[in-house]
């Protein structure tokens, strides 16, 4: 074997600090910029800042059917709502699909206090929204269907029977003792509590070690530290029958410090000369990278809009299977790129405020060419449940047959069960015990 020397060209690329920086950009929230570029200032004194909200970017969308859809769900949110409100509003859109009803759950998440309950007289708020008590009630039950387990509820032992209705519904001795004696509980004698309940000393030990596990507060949020609501970086609206997108984040504007111009006609000689000079080519890097970002944000959300042409005429039932290499294909950019701009980045829709990553979903296959998103099989199972006979509920099975025969959707027993439990539903024989 001969050894040689060979001169070969390559191109690679450098990971510069800067290359870094502009990477880290992408992936950041707008409020994550908007600290970052502060951060600029203080360190760069030939940049100016400026608050606007002016400057937006637009593209534009062909629709994908007819008919236009429009919601008011999101008048009913205070504008300084903390972030736990917006995740149970993401997960109410996904999981109700009656309109009046999510509109009613949507007040009804408004009114949570800071720990999760819902302190409101039930037939009061009823009144006021002018709906009969039993869809109030049933608005309620679907607020207390949501992550986390037992929020909605109205009281702490509400609170504590949701969660163990959720957690663990076999453990009828607990629920007796939340029920019934919470009052003993509290008192710390196991053994009177036993002999009230004539059971075993260890049954008991092991009902309280249950419901000391659980959380009494749903939501621990301290005031002092709260989140403002997330308002959304880009919009989405039909106009003249096309989707018009745009960009609407509310970063301040970039400015060169004209302060500096005679500094930058000299030649950088001395170390102030040269501070001025690094400095002028950070400040031109970092308006590049700003744009940049924003072009990006920009194609990647009209190309997730492209491909969800039908979520945007029908909304979340109709959400098209997607994945990350989808849209990198069709920009021609990297799979990480499309996931660091599609990172907390909020798009207002005509259906809600989604973040962009709620738009990737796998596919389920059907009996037809076309598949459909695992979101989309989520909804039909939550109306399949919710329109069944509570006397005789619908087993994991007949869901799966159902779903075959009506929809051509061909998923398994197994995995109806894994989407069921996601979406928080009990399994047939809990929600016959809970009908009975």
């Amino acid at each position: 074997m001969e050894l040689r020397q060979v001169q070969q060209q390559s191109l690679k690329l450098k990971m510069t600090a800067e290359l870094k920086q502009a990477i880290s950009m992408l992936r950041f929230s707008t409020q994550e910029l908007r600290d970052f570029l502060y951060e600029q200032v203080a360190e760069n004194p030939l940049i100016d800042i400026k608050e606007s909200v002016d400057d937006v970017g637009h593209f534009h969308i062909r629709p994908h059917g007819h008919g236009e859809r429009k919601t008011d769900v999101l008048n009913l949110i205070p504008t300084d709502a903390p972030d736990f409100r917006e995740d149970l509003m993401q997960q109410a859109r996904l999981t109700i699909t009656d309109p009046s009803l999510l509109k009613i759950v949507s007040y009804f998440i408004s009114l949570l206090d800071d720990d999760g309950y819902f302190r409101e007289d039930i037939i009061d708020v009823s009144d006021q929204l002018d709906v009969p008590f039993s869809v109030a009630m049933k608005a309620l039950e679907c607020l207390q269907a949501l992550d986390p387990p037992g929020i909605g509820a109205r009281s702490v032992k509400e609170c504590l029977l949701l969660q163990i209705d959720r957690m663990k519904p076999h453990r009828s001795l607990a629920k007796e003792i939340i029920e019934n004696h919470l009052e003993e509980l509290a008192s710390g004698d196991l053994m009177a509590l036993s002999e009230r309940l004539g059971t075993s000393l260890e049954a008991v030990q092991e009902a309280v070690s249950d419901i000391r596990a659980l959380n009494p507060k749903p939501v621990r949020f301290e005031p002092s530290k709260r989140t403002p609501y997330i308002r959304p970086d880009l919009i989405v609206e039909k106009r003249d029958g096309q989707y018009d997108i745009a960009l609407v984040e509310p970063l301040p504007k970039i400015y060169f410090n004209h302060h500096y111009d005679e500094w930058l006609k000299r030649p950088a000689r001395s170390e102030a000369e040269m501070f001025i000079h690094q400095k002028y080519r950070h400040y031109t890097w970092l308006v590049k990278s700003i744009e940049q970002r924003r072009k990006t944000v920009l194609n990647v959300t009209r190309a997730i809009m492209e491909r969800q042409g039908r979520f945007l005429e029908w909304g979340p039932k109709a959400l098209a299977p997607l994945t990350l290499k989808d849209i990198a294909h069709d920009l021609n950019i990297h799979e990480s790129t499309v996931s660091r701009a599609a990172r907390e980045k909020y798009v207002q829709t005509p259906h809600g405020i989604f973040e962009l990553r709620r738009f990737f979903s796998s596919e389920v296959k059907t009996h037809g060419s076309r598949g459909i998103s695992a979101t989309s099989v989520k909804i039909l199972i939550r109306e399949l449940v919710e329109t069944e006979d509570r006397r005789q509920p619908l087993s994991d099975q007949a869901i799966a047959n159902a779903l075959k025969w009506n929809q051509g959707i061909v998923i398994s027993r197994r995995a109806v069960a894994k989407y069921r439990s996601e979406l928080n539903i009990p399994s047939s024989s809990r929600r016959k015990q809970v009908s009975m």
